[in-house]
């Protein structure tokens, strides 16, 4: 009887839930053992068989896939990876019925990171997006499940944060809503400094590591090649006075191009030796120092930079017209169609026999297929993403505060802001990636949900 009426009072959520299952066992089935088909798998993937420190990628994740890889090979780290999408979903779902949202209201805000294509797509990479999202999810929901947390709970909640830091560099953008969050809410100061240091104690741990192994401090090498790939469009060694030691990095012609990694747009015709400056902490600091000479010195180029492509992220055209990358995450039927670096197809797409994982990659044509036509009609389009963060917005600001119950102004700004934070701070640092979208997507039907409920709450009826 009590399993029957959880699944009269949850029906909605059992039908997306159920779907969401299904499709990720399709995609486990369509492409085995996982997706390699970005460069970037075989480095974490490298990293983890090693167990050294990347001057520019994070290393948590590889820390991660460490004994995941030693007890059940690349196929546990895909049934994790699906598993750990799932999670979020009941997480996200439990927290808005606990804080009165409707159960099919609830149900429709997690479906986005239930069935949207690319989601499933990238939850099927061995890349970090799907651990990020996990680790920033639970941090918020424990944030936000009780009226007044202990500072125990505050200071877990910064630790995921700083956690997910270390999967994705972005997920510090998240730290700022956190703590207006417990400002807000009134949780006091202890769980401040609680949030605060549980955020910054593993970001600290790390920075004492990368300092042991590579001799530089902080957290990246990397952080003035980006920025250089944000100014570069921009910059003009004729008009911006430049250090003479920093001239060098003076763009040499037209950077417009469509054709090369967007992550680098610019750098190679540039003059650029890409290779070295991505490898060379010295070449970075130097880097970082005239990606800032060029934002201070025209702040309107560069914000109009961040604010093209920052609106990329909502536009009604489909995602392979706005990024050529995106082939990489859509579910193709060979390899060939990623059309992806020359490191992925000389070992076909699966692991070098230096990672000691003996495992082919296969595709099976009619599953994939199926996921490819799937993922052409369900995915979050980009306007529909704009007014689920709208909803937010708007509903977090006209939540009228309740004689009793939660006031969801806090709750649905914190979701709504951090979501914006994800698309805004690597637009800031770096150029757009379509990929940069994907964890803004199970905050904002979150976000959405919340707003949407303030709002009726506030002009109709509960």
């Amino acid at each position: 009887m009590r399993l029957r009426k959880l699944a009269v009072d949850h029906w909605f959520l059992l039908i997306v839930l159920t779907a969401g299952t299904v499709l990720r066992i399709v995609v486990t089935l369509a492409y085995e053992p996982i997706l390699m088909l970005q460069r970037d798998t075989y480095t974490y993937l490298h990293l983890a068989v090693e167990t050294g420190v990347s001057g520019f990628r994070p290393s948590l994740y590889p820390l991660m896939l460490k004994p995941l890889l030693a007890t059940g090979g690349l196929e546990l780290v895909a049934l994790v990876q699906h598993l750990s999408g799932l999670t979020v979903a009941v997480l996200l779902y439990l927290l808005m019925r606990k804080l009165g949202v409707s159960a099919p209201v609830a149900a429709l805000g997690v479906a986005p990171p239930l069935l949207d294509g690319f989601v499933l797509n990238i939850e099927h990479y061995l890349l970090t997006e799907t651990f990020f999202i996990l680790f920033l999810v639970g941090a918020l929901v424990l944030l936000s499940w009780s009226d007044r947390p202990s500072w125990l709970v505050a200071g877990t909640g910064g630790a995921l944060i700083g956690l997910s830091t270390l999967l994705r560099f972005v997920g510090a953008a998240a730290i700022v809503p956190a703590l207006v969050y417990v400002l807000v809410r009134r949780m006091g100061w202890m769980r401040v400094v609680a949030l605060a240091a549980g955020f910054l104690i593993p970001l600290g741990a790390y920075s004492l590591w990368f300092s042991s192994e590579t001799g530089s401090g902080g957290l990246t090498d990397s952080n003035g090649f980006f920025l250089y790939g944000r100014v570069v469009e921009f910059a003009d060694c004729d008009e911006v006075e430049v250090e003479n030691e920093l001239r060098e990095y003076c763009p040499e012609e037209s950077t417009e191009s469509e054709s090369i990694e967007s992550e680098t747009k610019g750098m190679f015709t540039s003059g650029l030796d890409i290779k070295a400056v991505r490898e060379d902490p010295e070449g970075n600091s130097k880097l970082l120092r005239f990606g800032r000479a060029m934002i201070v010195a025209k702040p309107g180029a560069y914000f109009g930079e961040v604010l093209s492509d920052f609106v990329q992220y909502f536009e009604a055209s489909e995602p392979e017209s706005r990024e050529p990358n995106v082939k990489r995450w859509l579910f193709v039927t060979s390899v060939a169609q990623a059309e992806p670096h020359p490191t992925v197809l000389r070992f076909d797409a699966g692991p070098p026999p230096t990672s000691g994982i003996d495992a082919d990659f296969k595709i099976n044509e009619g599953s994939a297929g199926f996921l490819r036509s799937y993922q052409g009609v369900f995915y979050t389009y980009g306007p529909l993403l704009a007014v689920m963060l709208v909803v937010g917005l708007v509903g977090g600001a006209l939540a009228r505060r309740p004689e009793e119950g939660r006031w969801l102004l806090p709750d649905t700004l914190l979701f709504t802001l951090v979501a914006i934070a994800l698309l805004l701070a690597p637009t800031m640092l770096a150029v757009y990636h379509f990929r940069y979208v994907l964890p803004a997507i199970s905050l904002g039907g979150t976000a959405a949900a919340l707003g949407f409920s303030a709002l009726v709450k506030r002009f109709g009826r509960t």
